[in-house]
């Protein structure tokens, strides 16, 4: 066995450690006592079973009336979705408009996303989605923690689950995934995060030519935005790791639409700007290639079994620690009883969907996606 077969797993291991090392450094976030006008925008495509919970606790929010603006944007829905935003327009601070006809230039999110923030007022754009619930405090918790120096906030995300196991273990890999993109955003390398709950400055959205690069990808609103604005070198990048800010989401009862999603989210990653990053998610790719591969090969070299229990068990031990700093934050303590289920399914279901969404197209909102 070729002793190079071990970088793809020391690559990993120093990735997770790097995560955890930044989960682990104090926030340094200084309060503003500014109180900004804030727009807040929701993206709207076939909502009409959840926009009545996320207008309510829309409503609900304790931040002056008089400070922000709610903008709903329909983005061509088929079902009860405008009925309803027509309801929920007062024409004072929530307005409900149609997304513009660029759809030939931007991606269908992007598009009515720039429509939003065309018509917003706030100096402050805060993105979420129809499917999520936010907390009274949202806005004042974001307003607090931008500083004059202060260009882009990411905002914690929690995934609410059932009584399935499925639920459950959709849950747990979330909360893995917003684990790391806060620490790597902690840790000052900002590469990912949840549109969910993000808030970024107009004049920042507008100084790096919002869209403009990735607006043909049917995803990356988010994270590939927050990336143009660290790059632009103007603006610092936060998470919010406050309890009050964690907007609520539910997890999907369908397997079909939850892989949908995860390769609609990996469709993006090979069109990051930095090529170290795309270098070390090669190489945490391949680690994971490496996993059945090397129980595989242990039939003809037993070696290679003993990469496979060096490897497993590596895995696990990282994981667990990154898992660990997240409990009862972004997911209830309980649910580590399925990590060792969850670790079991990681592998395979990260060769898939990540190959998936490299190379295939997808469905969403009942729209056939390009990558």
């Amino acid at each position: 066995m070729h002793p190079a077969f071990y970088i793809p797993l020391l690559v990993y291991i120093v990735f997770i450690l790097f995560i955890w090392r930044g989960l682990r450094l104090k926030d340094k976030l200084s309060k503003s006592k500014k109180t900004p006008f804030i727009s807040v925008i929701i993206a709207c495509r076939n909502e009409e079973q959840n926009l009545p919970n996320l207008y309510k606790s829309l409503r609900d929010i304790k931040y002056p009336k008089s400070k922000f603006e709610i903008i709903f944007i329909d983005d061509n829905s088929t079902d009860g979705t405008p009925v309803l935003l027509d309801e929920y327009s007062d024409g004072k601070n929530t307005f409900a408009f149609k997304a513009d006809g660029k759809n030939g230039e931007r991606a269908f999110k992007k598009n009515a996303i720039e429509t939003g923030i065309s018509r917003a007022r706030g100096e402050i754009i805060v993105t979420t989605d129809a499917d999520c619930i936010v907390p009274e405090k949202w806005l004042t918790q974001i307003a607090e923690n931008f500083d004059d120096t202060t260009g882009f906030v990411a905002g914690p995300v929690k995934i609410t689950y059932g009584k399935s196991i499925f639920s459950r273990l959709q849950s747990l890999e979330f909360a893995g995934l917003m684990l790391s993109a806060a620490g790597l955003i902690k840790a000052g390398y900002p590469v990912t995060c949840s549109g969910a709950n993000i808030a970024y400055r107009k004049k920042a959205f507008l100084d790096v030519n919002g869209f403009d690069g990735v607006d043909n990808l049917s995803s990356g609103d988010d994270e590939l935005l927050m990336q143009k604005i660290h790059a632009s070198g103007k603006y610092g990048i936060k998470y919010l790791w406050q309890p009050e800010a964690v907007v609520l989401t539910t997890a999907t009862n369908k397997m079909q639409q939850f892989f949908q999603q995860r390769k609609r989210w990996a469709s993006k990653s090979l069109f990051y700007k930095k090529p170290l990053l795309i270098l070390i998610l090669i190489f945490v790719y391949l680690f994971f290639l490496s996993i059945p591969l090397s129980l595989v090969m242990a039939y003809f070299n037993p070696l290679y079994f003993e990469y496979f229990v060096t490897a497993a068990g590596s895995k696990i031990l990282v994981d667990f620690l990154v898992m660990q700093a997240g409990k009862n934050f972004f997911y209830d303590g309980g649910l580590l009883r399925y990590f060792g289920l969850a670790e079991f399914l990681h592998t395979p279901y990260i060769i898939f969907s990540a190959f998936a969404g490299l190379f295939g197209n997808f469905t969403w909102k009942e729209r056939k996606l390009e990558r």
